[in-house]
């Protein structure tokens, strides 16, 4: 084994702890939010593009970096809202975990193809992207809880910026999908059905009187049933039965949060 492979396979450990030292320095001087979230964007460019070989991957090759770099940031903004130091060290503990999987993935296919497996990479990317979503739905909620902390000018306009960012997140990270990119040009509807449908389920969860974090597990629940469906009608597997069973699904989760989560009233 060369030392350059031994290299590239530290490459996403090495990357979490980097990434885990800066959340650190971030949590110990939070005034320096541009500075710190600078440094965690260069450790996440860097080790993805590490990760990869571009001299074998296709054109869109940019589309790997569109995960991470919406992750970082936003757990990044998520520890300004975080209530107490556990909350904060679990955000830094499931980036950390979910970017160096990620990474892991990235390494296996460019690197080692032979050990990487269609379905574990397909399952590993709606993962990371389920994570991604639930994440910074948790921050954007959180911040609606109060938006007169942003500036004047945009503070009326919180909600719906938020639910922007949350439609532009979802179809970035769907262009970014490895799956999608195997079916015909039609297929590229569903970037713009799956993201109106997630940001209508956003507006719909902010509605419920219940805490952050259980409104964003909703919205993540809503994103996975739909990729789920959609993933089914284009690989012609969608049948009446597996949409019943999926709705079964949706209701027992929801009301299991409702019944469970805490509510703000």
């Amino acid at each position: 084994m060369t030392a350059m492979k031994q290299a590239r396979q530290r490459l996403p450990v090495v990357g979490a702890i980097l990434l885990v030292l800066v959340f650190w320095m971030f949590m110990r001087s939070p005034d320096a939010l541009w500075q710190w979230s600078a440094a965690a964007l260069v450790v996440t460019v860097m080790i993805t593009l590490l990760s990869m070989n571009i001299a074998t991957v296709s054109a869109g090759w940019w589309h790997a970096l569109i995960p991470p770099l919406i992750l970082t940031p936003t757990s990044l903004a998520l520890l300004l809202f975080a209530e107490t130091s556990g909350r904060r060290w679990l955000v830094v503990a499931v980036t950390a975990a979910v970017v160096s999987l990620y990474w892991e993935q990235l390494r296996r296919a460019a690197w080692e193809p032979e050990r990487q497996h269609s379905d574990e990479a397909q399952t590993i990317a709606l993962f990371v992207r389920l994570v991604t979503v639930w994440l910074l739905g948790s921050f954007l909620y959180r911040l609606l809880l109060d938006p007169t902390i942003l500036p004047p000018a945009i503070a009326p306009w919180a909600f719906a910026g938020s639910t922007a960012l949350v439609l532009a997140a979802v179809v970035l990270l769907d262009t970014g999908a490895d799956w999608l990119r195997r079916y015909p040009p039609k297929a590229n509807l569903y970037l713009v059905v799956v993201p109106l449908l997630v940001g209508e389920g956003f507006w719909v969860v902010n509605l419920l009187p219940v805490s952050p974090d259980a409104k964003a597990f909703l919205v993540g629940f809503v994103y996975y049933v739909l990729v789920s469906l959609e993933r089914a009608h284009l690989d012609g597997t969608l049948r009446t039965a597996l949409v019943r069973r999926y709705a079964y699904f949706a209701l027992a989760a929801f009301l299991g949060v409702l019944l469970t989560a805490r509510w703000l009233v």
